[in-house]
């Protein structure tokens, strides 16, 4: 991503940390939008088996 940023690209809004997930995006020089992101499979099931017990217990 710096390297990115260090080219000529434009980043586009900042960071979003959902804590099992993060994304960033950027727009390159030639206007391409690129949105990469890392997301923990642990932790997105941990949240959906969460949101599930939730819905059960209601």
């Amino acid at each position: 991503m710096e390297t990115a940023l260090a080219h000529g690209a434009d980043e586009l809004r900042e960071p979003q940390d959902y804590g099992f997930m993060y994304a960033r995006a950027l727009a390159d020089p030639d206007g391409h939008i690129w949105e990469p992101f890392w997301l923990d499979p642990a932790a997105a099931a941990a949240a959906t088996d969460a949101t599930a017990a939730e819905e059960i217990a209601s």
